[in-house]
Order: structure tokens, then C-alpha cells, then sequence
């Protein structure tokens, strides 16, 4: 009835496991998947949940390709702002900033808020090579308070983890021009 096959190196999964009728719980993150198979889509495992976990996995490992591959097949699907806003982060740190930008639209337009999330969106922009816009965010939100939180604190423990972690090296001088902008 469980299956865990976390972080074992596989590539590929097959129909057959997800049509297995005994099986309730399954977890497959940690692996370097390029793809699901068609039999997933319409199981009860392809859940909003398992998409979270899932692209928390291409964080972790800086699965580009699988993310992308998940986001093709999740446009029509409803998430909470949270999980936009998860959403956001971890396509930033699988190194897919054009879905990160898509999340962090999506959390805008349905009036997210929180400062946290909105560094997601403007980390996907600057990644991705639009400092205008990241920059933008990045000074209208600057003085924000929230959550015993300024906007600039928030924001460079976001930029920080982007340097430590080497996502988007070739814009290492933006990143580092908007951090010089948040500690004057």
C-alpha cells in the first residue's frame, strides 16, 4: 500500500505503478526524472500536492528540464496562493525563471500579497534576465513592513541563497547590483 522510492537515480517511472489498485501512498522525489508517464495524469497521485513536491524536488536538485516538463502540464490547474508562491520559489532554484515568472504572475493576479512570495517573482525576473522589472519590485516593496519583516531583509536572504546555491551565474552582476541597492 506504500511505496517510497525517493532519491534512488531513476529516470523513468512505468504505467504500471500508477495503476497499481492497492497502492495509497506513493513518493518518487530526489530522482532526475525527465517526465512522467500518461498513466500518472489521471491517477489520484497527480494532485496539487504531488506537483508541489515534485518541483521542490527540481529545486533541490536543479531539475530545469522536469520542471519545465510539470509546468506544461499543470497551466489549467487551480492552486492556492501559497502554493503559487511556493511554486514560484522552487522553479527559481531548479533554474526555470520563465515558470517562476509565471507563478509569481498568477500569485499577483490573485492578490497575493506577502513579501516573501513577491521575492519569488522578483528573483524569477532578474534571473531571467529582466532587471528592470525585477528591479521595480525590488524598490517598491524595499520599506515594506510585514510580519515584523522589512521588504529589504526578506529580500536579500532570497538573493543571498541565489549566490550561495550558483543559481544563474551569468547574472551574478545584476544580482549583486540589487543587493548594493537593498544594503545602502
Amino acid at each position: 500500500t506504500t511505496l517510497s522510492i525517493d532519491r534512488n537515480k531513476i529516470k523513468r517511472l512505468s504505467n504500471d505503478l500508477f495503476q497499481m489498485n492497492h497502492l495509497e501512498e506513493l513518493s518518487f522525489q530526489g530522482n532526475p526524472l525527465d517526465s512522467l508517464p500518461d498513466a500518472f495524469f489521471s491517477s489520484k497521485f497527480a494532485d496539487n500536492n504531488t506537483y508541489i513536491a515534485l518541483l521542490a524536488s527540481c529545486a533541490e536538485t536543479q531539475n530545469a528540464q522536469f520542471s519545465k516538463f510539470i509546468r506544461s502540464k499543470i497551466t489549467d490547474s487551480y492552486f492556492d496562493l501559497p502554493e503559487l508562491g511556493n511554486m514560484a520559489y522552487y522553479f527559481v532554484f531548479a533554474q526555470d525563471f520563465e515558470s517562476g515568472i509565471w507563478a509569481g504572475e498568477k500569485y499577483l493576479e490573485q492578490g497575493g500579497d506577502e513579501l516573501g512570495f513577491i521575492s519569488n517573482l522578483a528573483m524569477a525576473y532578474l534571473c531571467n534576465g529582466n532587471y528592470t522589472k525585477a528591479s521595480g519590485i525590488y524598490a517598491r516593496y524595499k520599506d515594506a513592513e510585514q510580519y515584523e519583516n522589512q521588504g529589504e531583509n526578506v529580500f536579500l536572504t532570497d538573493l543571498y541563497e541565489l549566490k550561495e546555491r550558483n543559481i544563474a551565474p551569468e547574472r551574478m552582476t545584476d544580482i549583486e547590483k540589487v543587493i548594493a541597492f537593498l544594503e545602502e
